[in-house]
């Protein structure tokens, strides 16, 4: 009873303690106030640098550097959408990570693939989480990746010898058995040229060749041939200019920007032999006098280049000039001499220029690599004679080329590379002179003869040889 007793008289005194405590209790602190967001926020992008794997953007805003946003590369063009995702993707941490707070600054986007379209957009997002302001954007395209190349196993590159393409013949044709679709051109490199340079070297260089072909033809014709026309899709045929020798022929790929795709397929070895030298081909070879209709006479000599393809022509203007490539053309037994670029030479006071030989009508010089100069060929009545070239061209003008010399194209004006003032003029009357016989080592050029391009001026020329005979 007495323990009871006990334990109410200490509840009621433990009451009363707590009614006598008069001590205050502290007030909770109020929550700070939210920075008011900028609505008007905006911004302005430019795109600095572009390589295949980055890109530096100038990011700047009308803010206050109070402001933070966020700046990301996307593939995606629909802004809204990625910056939705983003934002999704941002706010399912516990904290936003990436915030930038500069009024004026360089992003540096790393890890892009190369020859890809992407966006670069900003936003201004608040370390709660809140959108605000006007996001903004900006498209770049990274630049081709380092070319790599790699042998097609689909494509397989045959010498097939003689055969005819959009019924032409041709000596030398090459093969190319495709199981793919890449588009590819053919083209060949004489041995010991092929074996001191890289396959990419290789590549490259005869893509541009093809390329400027391409362009100077339409130029000359007035055509728009596009270089998809150009190549192959599949299995396919073509023709190389093959001199004797050790040559591979390859097949190069190309995509559909016009670009090397990094494919590429080599032959086997092709050994070329060199034929014994028709009657009607030896028969120009040694030294000649050549008498113009104007009474002007050089003696000159024809060297073999190589058998029943191609002589040089020594002597012109009194030899103080290179050479003069002569094409041989068998079926016809006429020879033809075509506009040819020697190269660019250093004149000396910080001059260069290309030097040409070329045909003149008189009035006016025709420096165009590839145009027919001159025909020479046996007449019906047995004198051998060399004829200048003339074509009507679908203006109505008329280029009759009247004689034959060496220039230099300097900025544009032309010069004269001897102090000859006098040549002979065609038709040339060519008889026999008494000079020892020279040689001659032939030029190793480019080998691409695009039998698959339409009419080209050779062709026509071989069809003007037939109507002077």
């Amino acid at each position: 009873m007495k323990d009871t007793f006990r334990i109410l008289l200490m509840a009621m005194l433990a009451i009363a303690l707590a009614s006598c405590d008069k001590t205050p209790q502290p007030e909770p602190e109020p929550e700070p106030e939210k920075p008011e967001l900028n609505q008007n926020l905006t911004f302005t992008l430019e795109v600095a640098e572009v390589t295949a794997n980055s890109a530096k953007i100038n990011v700047s805003h009308n803010g206050t550097s109070d402001d933070t946003w966020y700046g990301f590369a996307t593939t995606n063009t629909n802004v809204n959408e990625a910056v939705s995702e983003k934002y999704t993707e941002l706010t399912s941490s516990a904290s936003i990570s990436g915030l930038k707070k500069q009024t004026s600054y360089t992003a540096t986007v790393n890890g892009l693939e190369p020859e890809t379209d992407y966006v670069y957009i900003t936003f201004g997002l608040s370390a709660d989480g809140e959108l605000y302001g006007k996001a903004s954007s900006v498209k770049f395209t990274t630049a081709k990746g380092e070319l790599v190349m790699e042998a097609n196993k689909a494509w397989k590159v045959e010498y097939t010898g003689a055969g005819k393409i959009n019924n032409q013949e041709y000596d030398h044709t090459i093969t190319v058995t495709s199981t793919d679709n890449n588009k590819y051109f053919i083209t060949g490199y004489d041995k010991a040229t092929f074996e001191a340079n890289t396959i990419k070297d290789i590549a490259e260089y005869e893509l541009e060749y093809l390329k400027a072909w391409l362009n100077e033809y339409n130029t000359a014709n007035g055509s728009n041939i596009t270089l998809d026309q150009m190549l192959f899709e599949g299995s396919g045929m073509d023709a190389l200019t093959l001199t004797p020798g050790d040559w591979y022929a390859l097949a190069i790929g190309v995509d559909d920007n016009g670009e090397l795709s990094g494919l590429y397929a080599v032959s086997d070895l092709i050994t070329i032999e060199e034929e014994e030298p028709t009657e009607a081909y030896a028969s120009w070879l040694g030294d000649w006098t050549w008498t113009g209709s104007n009474g002007v006479a050089w003696d000159v000599s024809f060297a073999k280049g190589i058998s029943n393809m191609s002589y040089y022509l020594g002597g012109w203007e009194g030899g103080a000039v290179p050479e003069i490539p002569v094409e041989w053309m068998p079926e016809e037994e006429a020879w033809v001499i075509y506009t040819y670029n020697y190269g660019t030479f250093d004149f000396g006071n910080n001059m260069t220029g290309d030097v040409y030989v070329n045909g003149n009508d008189g009035e006016y010089i025709y420096p165009m690599e590839g145009l027919p100069i001159c025909v020479g060929m046996i007449d019906e009545e047995g004198n051998r004679v060399c004829y200048g070239y003339s074509e009507e061209m679908e203006d109505g003008s008329v280029i009759s080329i009247s004689y034959m010399h060496f220039i230099a194209d300097i900025s544009g004006q032309y010069y004269m590379l001897s102090e000859t003032t006098d040549w002979p003029t065609f038709p040339i009357i060519i008889t026999p002179a008494s000079k020892a016989t020279k040689s001659a080592e032939v030029e190793k050029g480019s080998v691409q003869t695009f039998a698959n391009a339409p009419y080209t001026l050779k062709t026509y020329y071989r069809s003007y040889c037939e109507s002077v005979r």
